[in-house]
């Protein structure tokens, strides 16, 4: 496998540009990002199967696990021990799960308006929503039929908000954590 990259910029910081896709290409990203190789090498990849990297006739050689595959391959390409990661859209999903599967690799995330998981993920995601909403719910409704006071706010969607937005289980710092920001456009 082939895969084409460009490198803009100098300094001491590295950062590995991840484009959105399928059927982008490393220029769909690097306009915007000029300004980031200011202070810093930034290093665009096209992916396999994209721009000018090999094309792939097997579909199944373009499943995530490869993906993750190439990115470490960049990495280590590029001796870096860890990366930092900016990934727009697809390239944004791609990099967390490169951190999910190697997070000893990953300094920072940068999420650039990232692609949302895939069908299965959002629906064990839904589930897990209508879980906490039904705890929350049965919550309400004990409080009420035992003449507990209740605030008019219980049900409002502020409170479902976030009450699902809470995690199940409590977060853990890791020293392997990587640190995450998610952009967003309007």
């Amino acid at each position: 496998m082939k895969l084409f990259y460009k490198i803009v910029g100098s300094g001491t910081e590295t950062l590995v540009a991840v484009h959105g896709g399928p059927g982008n290409s490393l220029f769909s990203i690097l306009p915007d990002l000029e300004p980031l190789a200011k202070n810093r090498r930034v290093i665009y990849y096209d992916q396999r199967g994209n721009g000018r990297s090999n094309l792939i006739d097997d579909d199944e050689r373009v499943g995530i696990k490869y993906q993750i595959a190439d990115l470490d391959a960049v990495r280590r390409h590029f001796k870096l021990e860890k990366m930092t990661l900016l990934g727009n859209s697809w390239g944004g999903f791609l990099i967390s799960a490169y951190a999910a599967a190697h997070p000893d690799r990953v300094d920072r995330l940068v999420l650039d308006v990232p692609a949302p998981p895939v069908f299965q993920q959002l629906e064990q995601m839904g589930d897990e929503i209508s879980r906490r909403m039904e705890h929350l719910a049965s919550k309400t409704d004990r409080n009420l039929s035992s003449g507990a006071p209740t605030s008019t706010t219980t049900r409002s969607p502020g409170l479902m908000f976030e009450m699902c937005s809470r995690p199940s289980v409590p977060f853990e710092s890791s020293t392997n954590a990587p640190n995450v920001v998610v952009l967003t456009t309007l």
